[in-house]
C-alpha cells in the first residue's frame, strides 16, 4: 500500500471530487484485493455524491454483492435553500455475499413505541386495555401481568376461515389452521420486527463499532486506511479485533497513538481462554420469541389435550351450578356476591387450571424459542479494567537518494506518476516552491512563522531554491534544499548542501522533507555551522496527493520542529540514563532561541546503542497530556507500580547498560506528529554518584 490516505471511511470535504474518484477507485481496488471472502467494506458518503461512489462501488464488487446502504441520521442539518442535510449514509459491500460473515444486532425498543403497548394481560389470562393511571404509571399494575400490543397476523397467503371465541375471522393468514389453533391459546407480545436501518448516533464511534460487531469476530483483522483520529483502531481494540491503520498525516498518527495509550476498556470473559479473543467472548442470549416459533410449537397441543378437558369440565359445572351457559371467554373474572358453594368451587377451578395451562405454555414457547446472541453484550468481568495490548508504529521503507531529480518512480504509481512529472524532479521541486510561496514561510514551535519572500528556482548542487527572510531589522538570505519525493533526506545531501550554502554567502539554510535520516540531523548537531541558521522543516505528506490537496496560508504543509536538549548521565554502576531536559526553539523573527520544558513533547524514545541506520526504540516515554494519564491511572488503581508509571510519563529514562556502538539517539515528537532525532555519543555523559 502506498503512504497516502485510502478514502474508505470518508471523502476529504477540501479536495475536489472528481479527481477524487478516481483517486478512490485505485485504493477500493487495492481493498477489494486485501478483503477475505466473507469480508465486508464500509465506505461513509454524503448524499451529494452517494450516487457517484455507489456506482464506482457496483463496478468494483459487483452489484449481487451490495449489502445495504445505511442512513446516519445526525444531529442537525447545515441550512439549505431547500432541505436541510440531515443524514450521512453507509455503503456496505461484501467480497462474496454468498458467504458473507454476519451478527445481526438488536437494539432496546426506543421509548415512543411504548404508547403501542396499550393493552394489559392478567395473571389469570384475562386480557383488557390500560387505565390511564396505569399508562402513566407502570408501576401500579398488577403483579405476573404482561403488558401487550396487539399485532396483525396477516399475510399474504391463501383465504380461510378462523373460530376464535365465537367469531368468524376470515383473511390470508401467516400460518395455518393448526398453527392459529395453538397461537389462539397464547397471542404473545414480544415480537421482533424487521431490523431498523435508520442509525440515530451520536457519534462516529457508534457507527464503527455497529459495523465492526456486525461482520466481524473476535480475533478478525480491520484495516482502516484513514486512520484520522483512530476511531476505528479504538473500536477494534475495545471489541477484541486485531487492527492495522495508516494515514499520511503525522498529526492524525500522533493522536491515534496517544488515544490507545491512555484508553480505558472493560475485561470481557472469554469464551475459550486458552484461544484469548480470538476464542469468542461469553455473550449474553435472549429468547427470540415469535409467531412463528409459537404457532410450530407442537408441545402447545400436547398441553392443550391436557387441559382442556379439565377446563371444559369445570366450566360445566359452572354452568349447572348457576343455570347459566357462559361460554370459555365470558366467566367473568371474580365470583359474584349470592353465587352458591358449588359455583364458587367450580369458577375457582376454571380460573386455576387456566392459569395453569398458561403458565405451561408460557414455560414451553420460553423452552423452545430461539437464542439470540447479543453480539454487542459481552459478558464483563467486574473490577478489571483493561489497557490497549502491544502495538507498534511504523513507517514503510524508501529508497534513500541524494537528489529529488534522481528520485524512482514506484512502479505502482508509474502511469500516475509520469503524467505528472516531466523530468521526475524538475515538476516536483517547483510544486514545492509553489507550495512554500502559497504558504508564505515556514512555521515555527509557537505559532511563529519565517516569511519567505522573492522564492525562485535555484540550481546550484543540491540547493534548489533561493529568498529573503527579515530578522532584526536586516533581511537575510535563505537557501533551500528539498528532500527527495519518496524517500527521506539523507546525510549525504547535508553534507554537500551545506559547505555550497556556506560558499555562496547565505545566512540561513533550510532542508524541507517528508521524513529525514537521523545521522543527516546528527552531522548538523556534531558541528553547527558558524555564521549560517540550519533548519529542518517537514513537509506534510498530504502534499503527496498533489492536485487531489487544495491548500490555503493557514495550512501548516512545511514545519520546523525544535532541537531536543538531551543530557546522559553516567551512574556509580556503570550505567546510564538519559534526560530530556527540554526542546530549543529557534524565534525566525528575532534569530533567538528559547528553551521548552521536556515534558511538553507528546512523546520521546531511546535508542540505546543506535548503530547509525536504523532507530530501535528500547524504551518510550510519553509525558505529554498528563490529565489523560492520571485518568488512566487511577483507573488501574493498586494494579500498576506507581513509581514505574510515573517514570513512562517521565523526562528520565530508565537505567541501561552501555552497547558495542557507545552512543545512544533520542527521537522527539510534538503534538502534530513532527518528529527529530539527536544523536549523542555516551562518552561525553556526565558523572553522578548513586
Amino acid at each position: 500500500m502506498r503512504r497516502s490516505r485510502l478514502g474508505l471511511n470518508g471523502i476529504p470535504g477540501s479536495w475536489g471530487f472528481i479527481p477524487n474518484l478516481s483517486y478512490l477507485r485505485d485504493r477500493l481496488l487495492l481493498a477489494r484485493d486485501l478483503l477475505t471472502q466473507d469480508g465486508s467494506i464500509f465506505v461513509q458518503i454524503s448524499d451529494e455524491n452517494l450516487h457517484l461512489v455507489r456506482n464506482l462501488l457496483d463496478e468494483l464488487f459487483g452489484k449481487e454483492n451490495f449489502c445495504s446502504i445505511i442512513v446516519i441520521q445526525k444531529t442537525g442539518g447545515l441550512v439549505q435553500k431547500l432541505l436541510p442535510r440531515t443524514c450521512d449514509y453507509l455503503l456496505w459491500y461484501s467480497k462474496e455475499k454468498d458467504i458473507l460473515k454476519f451478527n445481526p444486532l438488536y437494539l432496546l425498543k426506543p421509548s415512543d413505541s411504548e404508547s403501542q403497548y396499550n393493552y394489559l394481560e392478567l395473571e389469570n389470562g384475562f386480557r383488557r386495555p390500560l387505565s390511564s393511571e396505569e399508562r402513566l404509571n407502570w408501576g401500579i399494575i398488577p403483579h405476573g401481568s404482561n403488558i401487550f400490543q396487539p399485532t396483525s397476523t396477516e399475510s399474504a397467503n391463501p383465504t380461510f376461515d378462523c373460530n376464535f371465541k365465537g367469531k368468524i375471522y376470515s383473511q390470508r393468514w401467516k400460518t395455518n389452521i393448526d398453527g392459529l389453533k395453538r397461537l389462539s391459546d397464547n397471542v404473545w407480545d414480544d415480537v421482533m420486527g424487521e431490523r431498523d436501518m435508520l442509525y440515530a448516533v451520536q457519534t462516529n464511534t457508534k457507527i464503527i463499532e455497529r459495523c465492526i460487531l456486525m461482520t466481524t469476530d473476535p480475533g478478525d483483522l480491520v484495516l482502516d486506511p484513514t486512520c484520522g483520529s483512530g476511531t476505528t483502531v479504538f473500536c477494534a481494540e475495545k471489541w477484541g479485533r486485531r487492527w492495522i491503520t495508516c494515514d499520511t498525516s503525522r498529526v492524525a498518527l500522533a493522536i491515534a497513538r496517544q488515544r490507545l495509550l491512555i484508553a480505558r476498556y472493560d475485561y470481557y470473559e472469554l469464551k475459550n481462554p486458552e484461544g484469548g479473543p480470538a476464542g469468542g467472548f461469553d455473550y449474553e442470549e435472549v429468547p427470540h420469541i415469535s409467531l412463528e416459533s409459537i404457532a410450530k410449537n407442537l408441545e402447545i397441543d400436547a398441553i392443550a389435550e391436557r387441559f382442556n378437558p379439565k377446563i371444559e369440565a369445570a366450566l360445566g359445572d359452572l354452568n349447572r351450578a348457576l343455570g347459566q351457559t357462559f361460554r370459555e371467554w365470558e366467566v367473568p373474572r371474580e365470583a359474584e356476591e349470592g353465587w352458591p358453594q358449588e359455583a364458587g368451587e367450580a369458577h375457582a377451578r376454571f380460573l386455576s387450571l387456566k392459569q395453569e395451562k398458561r403458565r405451561e405454555i408460557d414455560e414451553s414457547i420460553d423452552r423452545n424459542a430461539k437464542p439470540e446472541t447479543l453480539y454487542d453484550r459481552p459478558k464483563k468481568r467486574s473490577g478489571v479494567v483493561r489497557v490497549s495490548g502491544p502495538f507498534t508504529v511504523e513507517a514503510i521503507p524508501a529508497p534513500m537518494v541524494t537528489d529529488p531529480a534522481e528520485a524512482p518512480i514506484p512502479s505502482f504509481e508509474e502511469e500516475e506518476a509520469r503524467a505528472r512529472l516531466n523530468d521526475r524532479g524538475g515538476d516536483y521541486l517547483a510544486d514545492m516552491l509553489n507550495l512554500l510561496q502559497g504558504q508564505g514561510g515556514v512555521l515555527f514551535p509557537g505559532g511563529k512563522k519565517l516569511a519567505l519572500q522573492n522564492l525562485r528556482r535555484l540550481s546550484l548542487g543540491l540547493l534548489h531554491g533561493e529568498g529573503e527572510t527579515a530578522q532584526n531589522g536586516q533581511t537575510v538570505r535563505a537557501a533551500l534544499s528539498f528532500g527527495p519525493q519518496y524517500g527521506p533526506l539523507t546525510a549525504f545531501q547535508v553534507q554537500e548542501a551545506v559547505p555550497t550554502a556556506k560558499m555562496n554567502g547565505y545566512g540561513m539554510l533550510i532542508f524541507a522533507g517528508f521524513s529525514f535520516d537521523p545521522e543527516a540531523q546528527a552531522f548538523i548537531q556534531r558541528a553547527p555551522v558558524a555564521g549560517m541558521e540550519v533548519h529542518f522543516a517537514h513537509i506534510a505528506p498530504d502534499v503527496l496527493v498533489g492536485d487531489l490537496l487544495k491548500t490555503n496560508r493557514a495550512s501548516q504543509i512545511f514545519t520546523v520542529f525544535g532541537q531536543p536538549d538531551v543530557k546522559p548521565v553516567k551512574h556509580k554502576d556503570g550505567t546510564y540514563t538519559v534526560e530530556l531536559q527540554g526542546v530549543d526553539i529557534y524565534d525566525p523573527l528575532t534569530g533567538e532561541t528559547h528553551h521548552a520544558r521536556g515534558n511538553q513533547a507528546a512523546a520521546w524514545f531511546l535508542d540505546t546503542d543506535y548503530d547509525g541506520q536504523t532507530f530501535h526504540i528500547c524504551q518510550a516515554f510519553f509525558p505529554g497530556d498528563a490529565d489523560a494519564w492520571k485518568k488512566l491511572e487511577r483507573a488501574l488503581k493498586a494494579r500498576i507500580d506507581p513509581e514505574a508509571f510515573a517514570q513512562m510519563r517521565g523526562t528520565v529514562s530508565f537505567p541501561f547498560k552501555p552497547g558495542k556502538h557507545q552512543r545512544f539517539a533520542v527521537k522527539v515528537i510534538d503534538f502534530r506528529g513532527n518528529e527529530v532525532v539527536r544523536v549523542l555519543p555516551l562518552e561525553g555523559a556526565v558523572y553522578r554518584e548513586g
